[in-house]
């Protein structure tokens, strides 16, 4: 026999069986990274648009890529999860002895079902050190104790870049990824014959403000309506004012303050409207009005974004970053501000040809399969 040959044939051996080694060493990384045991702990307390949005994001996510989906109550009835799973779990807040044993029995579960990542919200998580954890962020002002989310395999999600910056700067040396916020898939916009159909079935056929903010201060509404006034003086036109909000505020007290309210046939209330409707009021508004109360509160700018109507609001450093291009913003709390917004809103129909055109840009880029896709990156 040829001893080259001999050689060759050895030596093709070798690199066959280092091949196939690297081959396998690749199909079972592979394997192991389609292995995905996850667990999400809902707590009832915290139900913020920001947090439902990302449950649901989970939830949409697993069922695309054809992972076991469950849901139990306080760690009870819970079939055997397979490999790719998210098994959803409602808590409640407790007291601190319950909050150990609740400790105890999360433990306890994840150990029974293999978990390799525990998702669950920041204020309310329950401690633990055996896997991963992803903490829902979704309010800077409410961050437990740099100390109690110290622990190097926990990571932070959060609603927008400079609330990711403000993470940072109060200490927390943890990752922290960004989820942007997106508004519901109903919120579209409408034909310009649908938006007269719409003044003509709600606001007598008039061009109006729309604003879906909860009242809970008789103080605010009547800034909102003095604001108004601002504008129902300087431009003497027939534009109304539509609330689709909830009025929590003494009934005695503001009817007493409606009754004297000099436009008061110029402000439509309609919050009982189902939410169909409301969605048709945003998209054939002339303007959108969203007055929020912290950082977090964008969905309803969001919403009117995605419907491409433009809007008026108090600016936060989140709204700037969110809607820049897309809304015409006042100082926070100035609600003389608030009124020039609204007369620049009118007056300048350039202004808001380009308002409505930048809503179409931004909301194609806070849209939800943006956010799908960055949240799938960071759990699989």
């Amino acid at each position: 026999m040829d001893v080259s040959s001999d050689i060759l044939c050895t030596s093709l051996f070798f690199d066959t069986l280092w091949l196939n080694k690297k081959l396998l060493k690749t199909v079972i990384i592979f394997i192991l990274v389609l292995a995905m045991r996850i667990v999400v702990l809902k707590n009832n307390k915290h139900k913020s648009s920001y947090t439902a949005s990302v449950y649901a994001l989970l939830e949409e996510i697993g069922r695309s890529k054809g992972f076991d989906i469950q849901f139990a109550d306080k760690f009870k009835n819970v079939s055997a999860a397979g490999n790719n799973s998210i098994i959803f779990v409602t808590t409640t807040s407790t007291s601190f002895f319950n909050r150990f044993l609740q400790r105890q029995k999360l433990t306890s579960f994840i150990k029974k079902y293999k978990t390799e990542l525990l998702i669950q919200h920041v204020v309310s998580h329950v401690k633990q050190k055996r896997i991963p954890q992803l903490l829902i962020a979704d309010d800077i002002e409410g961050l437990p104790a740099v100390k109690k989310v110290s622990y190097s395999k926990i990571f932070l999600l959060t609603y927008s870049l400079f609330a990711k910056q403000a993470i940072a700067d109060k200490g927390f040396t943890n990752i922290v990824h960004m989820v942007p916020f997106f508004a519901g898939a109903k919120f579209q916009p409408i034909t310009w014959s649908m938006k007269q159909q719409v003044k003509i079935d709600y606001t007598e056929g008039r061009e109006y403000f729309v604003i879906s903010n909860h009242f809970k201060s008789l103080d605010v509404i009547l800034k909102l309506l003095k604001a108004f006034s601002g504008f129902k003086k300087w431009q003497q036109s027939s534009m109304k004012l539509v609330i689709t909000g909830k009025l929590y505020v003494p009934r005695d007290d503001w009817e007493e303050k409606w009754n004297t309210y000099k436009y008061r046939e110029d402000v439509l209330v309609y919050n009982k409207l189902a939410e169909e409707e409301k969605v048709k009021l945003l998209a054939g508004a002339y303007a959108c009005i969203h007055l929020p109360k912290n950082d977090n509160d964008l969905l309803p700018l969001l919403q009117a974004m995605q419907c491409h109507t433009p809007a008026i609001t108090f600016e936060t450093a989140s709204i700037k970053e969110y809607a820049s291009g897309a809304a015409l913003t006042a100082t926070a709390d100035n609600y003389v501000e608030l009124t020039q917004q609204m007369i620049l809103m009118y007056k300048d129909e350039n202004q808001r040809s380009k308002l409505i055109e930048n809503c179409a840009l931004r909301s194609a880029e806070f849209s939800k399969q943006n956010a799908m896709q960055v949240l799938q990156t960071i759990i699989l």
